[in-house]
């Protein structure tokens, strides 16, 4: 939405408005990413046998 706005502006603080909106997005996405990776990383097949049997975890089949 806010690169449909952005493209859209009629004036530079709208332009400025949008711009920072989609950046501020965008770093939101970049930490979401990263997080995941970080989470790959500490659950290995041993930690999740770990948290499975403190049911911390579902194992669904």
């Amino acid at each position: 939405m806010a690169i449909y706005m952005l493209k859209k502006a009629q004036s530079d603080v709208e332009c400025d408005r949008y711009l920072s909106i989609r950046q501020q997005e965008y770093a939101r996405k970049i930490m979401f990413l990263n997080e995941m990776k970080n989470l790959q990383t500490l659950l290995t097949p041993e930690n999740a046998k770990v948290l499975q049997n403190f049911n911390l975890l579902n194992h669904s089949k």
